[in-house]
């Protein structure tokens, strides 16, 4: 059977469902009642673990549910409110670099995502953003912050699934 590793985890998670083949290496932390599907990714560390991410790391509020294959990608923050719903393989993306140099030194671009946010699978959040409550975020969606409207979220495309062309089956 496979296990899941949880490193630098707050007592709090202790009530919570962690499918198979989970892996949490990230300072986590949340309320009760959060539900983790199986082959979820974590990481992130931040204040609680030694490196330079200071406002890294992971809040899930009560009740949150991550699909399974999902990645939280945490080292520049990401939090939570409460009832939050994670489709499969959703990506939250919350760290950034700076292009221009060859080094790719990273930059933390923090996610925010409101109560009761739904969102759907394969979408993929682009910090830094703050998803506002009871949002409904397509399944395939690539949301960014909308940069002329810095509070709203801008939903750049919807990808879908379509047949690859001359593809001999």
């Amino acid at each position: 059977m496979a296990r899941s590793l949880i490193d630098g985890a707050e007592p709090a998670t202790s009530n919570w469902s962690i499918g198979a083949a989970t892996l949490i290496d990230a300072d986590i932390s949340g309320g009760p009642g959060v539900v983790l599907c199986d082959d979820v990714i974590l990481i992130g560390r931040g204040k609680r673990s030694p490196g330079l991410w200071p406002s890294g790391g992971i809040y899930l509020g009560e009740a949150t549910t991550v699909g399974r294959g999902a990645i939280l990608e945490g080292a520049g923050g990401i939090t939570t409110g409460p009832s939050v719903h994670m489709g499969p393989g959703v990506q939250v993306l919350s760290s950034s670099h700076d292009y221009r140099r060859s080094t790719l030194p990273l930059t933390p671009a923090p996610v925010h995502i409101g109560s009761g946010v739904s969102v759907g699978a394969n979408a993929v959040l682009v910090g830094p953003l703050q998803v506002p409550d009871g949002e409904v975020i397509p399944p395939g969606s690539i949301v960014l912050r909308d940069s002329t409207q810095p509070d709203a979220i801008k939903i750049v495309d919807v990808r879908t699934e379509r047949p690859a062309e001359g593809v001999v089956s």
